[in-house]
């Protein structure tokens, strides 16, 4: 009886924690991309969006509105030795697993909200 009861515990404790766990459309992720020039090079800090689902993002917002980002992404032409900048539009759709990147010029980023058709993923800082 106490182990029919101890496992009817288990499952509706799992089945409850389930039912509250957030389900984000997107993974939000932070890095750096080092940019080579004939002075040196600089380390410029990266986020990174990773779809979880097919889905669309409407925009992206960092420190509730308070930093303004450009939104762009900067590649590296090796035949021409120099870099091809391009402005990240939205709405930007995206298929699962699909991955994009973008530079921000937050001094002190501490929360970054991506709005999708799918639902809201936030990162906070705490």
């Amino acid at each position: 009886m106490k182990k029919l009861f101890l496992s009817l515990f288990i499952v509706s404790i799992t089945f409850n924690s389930s039912l509250f766990a957030r389900n984000n459309p997107v993974k939000i992720e932070f890095g750096s991309q080092e940019i080579f020039s004939n002075w040196g090079s600089i380390s410029v800090p990266i986020i990174f969006i990773t779809a979880l689902d097919d889905l669309t993002i409407k925009k992206i917002v960092l420190n509730k509105g308070h930093c303004k980002s450009k939104f762009k992404k900067r590649k590296l032409i090796l035949m021409e030795n120099r870099y091809q900048t391009t402005v990240i539009k939205f709405p930007k759709k995206m298929n699962y697993a699909e991955e994009f990147n973008f530079e921000f010029e937050c001094k002190n980023l501490m929360r970054v909200d991506v709005y999708t058709n799918k639902g809201t993923s936030t990162w906070e800082r705490y």
